[in-house]
């Protein structure tokens, strides 16, 4: 009777301790979860509301490539999460680059992710749901819930790859639906400082997202962080002050059963319209941002590529079909914005001269040359060198010959982008310009519009119409309407 008690104590010792082994990798999970408040108090979390307020930066919208980027007031900011059925909404609201505040409602429920507007909620594409499925793990609290699930029978994470780096300890995880993200944890205080993840970005294709997190604080029971910072390969796109709210009711965050049944959308398709302002000179036009067809003696030009690989195909196409017996030589960037240089790349796949300010010089040689292999764009389809043509200063750089020539000069002091250029055509009396004169939007582009005018005055332009990359066609005196009140 003794002997068999003997065993029995020995196998249930033996079991309990072989529980309490934990590899170096979930070890340091532990301690993480433990810095929080405790694994078991971790695993218990059933919903999340976030709180704040802070700054956005405004990526690639800088005055120069090399300046700091501009920033915009995040005036609230709401994120709840469902974390027993992987639910996920966002709320921000926060200023515009005209200083008017926008709310954005996005969310995400399991594989289903969509946007709420005044019009309803409808369903993103797919390639959206798996970024929303990586930025629910970008928080100390999420992260470790999944984490802790490492070695469970199922549908489980994975955690490898133990190593240090600038005093953190630091390990890879990937989620039970794919997602990769990397967890950095500080070697003293083992709270979480920072989660990475791959991504993508259409300008600057493969790059790292991170979140860093700072100033922990007592709420609900854990220890979460203050402060959360953003960044993009390592530039800084929002920082938040927030306080944490632990099992609070919100709500229902499923998606509405329209949204979780309707087809996933495509690929948004470009709509390109053309206007004949002039004789060889077409408006490309149909959506937010335009391009301009100018046809030279022996060759055309198109005026910027703006946006992504989408919209500056479909407008090489369509100058193509316009002017099909002359090359299309040459594509005129007027600033190097996301916005306006996103289809830069697309432009020299297809044989394209850049034409753009010195000031740009180095971006463009940077963008043309950054990998793109989790998204293969035009460019990594179908690589060519980039040909690139500067102008320098405040010189001007001539394009055609004779009467049908164009004119590309930087516009005077700009506080929108500092190497900024316009394109006049003085047989037409044309001035095409971006972000430089926006009807009816005040902010820095009263400032803009009134440079613009004084650039205009200054070399003597004979300038009739001003065609925007944004907008319609107007008059100068609609120019010199706006700059006389607006009083600059």
């Amino acid at each position: 009777m003794m002997k068999r008690r003997m065993v029995w104590l020995f196998v249930v010792t033996v079991a309990v301790g072989g529980c309490e082994q934990l590899s170096p990798e979930m070890q340091l999970i532990h301690d993480a979860a433990n810095a929080l408040g405790g694994v078991e108090a971790v695993e218990a979390v059933a919903t999340l509301r976030v709180e704040g307020s802070g700054n956005n930066f405004r990526l690639g919208q800088n005055r120069t490539p090399d300046a700091a980027l501009p920033r915009a007031a995040v005036e609230s900011y709401t994120v709840e999460a469902d974390l027993r059925n992987h639910r996920m909404r966002w709320e921000i609201a926060s200023a515009n680059f005209a200083g008017r505040v926008n709310a954005a409602v996005t969310a995400m429920d399991g594989d289903v992710a969509f946007n709420v507007g005044q019009d309803g909620a409808r369903r993103a594409a797919a390639t959206v749901a798996r970024e929303r499925h990586t930025e629910y793990y970008h928080h100390p609290l999420t992260l470790l819930q999944v984490a802790l699930t490492a070695g469970e029978e199922g549908a489980a994470a994975t955690v490898g790859n133990l190593r240090q780096e600038s005093g953190q300890d630091v390990v890879d995880i990937i989620t039970p639906d794919g997602s990769e993200l990397t967890l950095h944890v500080d070697s003293e205080s083992r709270q979480v400082v920072r989660i990475a993840s791959p991504g993508y970005h259409s300008n600057l294709g493969d790059v790292e997202t991170a979140t860093t997190f700072r100033d922990y604080a007592a709420a609900g029971g854990l220890m979460l962080p203050g402060a959360i910072t953003r960044t993009i390969d390592r530039q800084p796109v929002t920082f938040l002050r927030v306080t944490h709210t632990i099992d609070a009711d919100l709500g229902d965050l499923a998606a509405p059963a329209d949204v979780a049944t309707a087809p996933e959308p495509g690929p948004p398709a470009a709509n390109v319209t053309d206007e004949e302002l002039a004789d060889g000179v077409w408006l490309l036009a149909g959506q937010s941002h335009h391009s301009v067809l100018v046809e030279l003696a022996e060759q055309a030009v198109l005026v910027e590529a703006p946006q992504h690989d989408t919209r500056t195909l479909a407008a090489i196409a369509r100058a193509r079909e316009l002017v099909p017996d002359k090359p299309l030589s040459h594509v005129v960037n007027t600033h190097h914005h996301f916005d306006h240089s996103g289809g830069v790349r697309a432009a020299v796949a297809e044989g394209l001269t850049v034409v753009t300010h010195e000031t740009n010089r180095a971006l463009f040689e940077e963008l043309t040359s950054r990998t793109h292999t989790l998204v293969a764009d035009h460019l990594a389809q179908q690589p060519a060198e980039l040909m690139l043509e500067t102008v320098a200063g405040d010189d001007t750089l001539e394009l055609g010959e004779g009467r049908g020539t164009m004119q590309i000069f930087r516009m005077g002091d700009n506080p929108h982008a500092d190497g900024a250029l316009v394109v006049y055509l003085p047989a037409e009396r044309m001035l095409i310009q971006a972000d430089m004169f926006i009807p009816g939007i005040g902010g820095e582009f009263a400032d803009t519009a009134a440079a613009l005018l004084q650039s205009i005055e200054d070399r003597n332009l004979r300038v009739e119409r001003v065609v925007p990359i944004h907008g319609a066609v107007m008059a100068l005196s609609d120019l010199e309407e706006a700059v006389e009140e607006a009083g600059n």
